[in-house]
């Protein structure tokens, strides 16, 4: 019998914790992309994956933790028009039709602000 010595996870991992940082940050800045052009285009149903990628994408990555504020804005903007949807008895088949053309411009321009801030941000660190 062998025996082994017990690892702990940060040693057995596969992946460095700088990559991770790294990978959680483009999962977050390309699901912020996304989301920002699925809502006006009207697949605005298809969206709910992106917005929840960027707000679990940055609550969980250190190098974009400081957009908490952002991506929490850009989820909460997409959740009152969703939650109207979801609770409305004689809803469309799609959300983009039956969602307010307001909310058409809003979600986009919250996107942007995370885009922008989270650009803004890495020109800075990289001063």
């Amino acid at each position: 019998m062998t025996s082994t010595t017990p690892t702990s996870d940060a040693e057995s991992s596969p992946v460095s914790p700088k990559r991770a940082a790294r990978i959680l940050a483009r999962t977050a800045i390309i699901s912020a992309y996304a989301a920002t052009i699925l809502v006006p285009t009207g697949f605005a149903k298809i969206a709910i994956a992106p917005i929840v990628l960027v707000l679990l994408a940055t609550l969980a990555g250190p190098s974009v933790r400081r957009l908490w504020w952002a991506a929490t804005a850009l989820f909460a903007v997409y959740a009152i028009p969703f939650i109207q949807y979801a609770a409305d008895p004689d809803r469309e088949q799609s959300l983009s039709k039956d969602m307010d053309p307001v909310w058409w411009v809003i979600i986009p321009i919250v996107g942007v602000v995370y885009i922008v801030s989270y650009h803004v941000g890495r020109a800075c660190r990289s001063r």
